[in-house]
């Protein structure tokens, strides 16, 4: 490989981490955005039915 095509291929692979790891730092900080969002809709979900069962048995004849 000559030196202009080395020297290209060390830009390339720059401009790649420098857009890459961007990318996959936000692409991180959905996912864990996704994650506590869906965990706090399922902790919300666990505390209505419980209250809702606690109703139900609590009104049984």
């Amino acid at each position: 490989m000559s030196k202009t095509a080395r020297a290209a291929a060390i830009g390339v692979r720059r401009a790649w981490l420098g857009v890459g790891a961007p990318v996959i730092a936000l692409v991180a900080v959905i996912i864990a955005l996704v994650v506590f969002a869906f965990a706090s809709v399922a902790r919300d979900q666990d505390r209505a039915f419980e209250r809702n069962s606690a109703t139900l048995v609590s009104e049984w004849p």
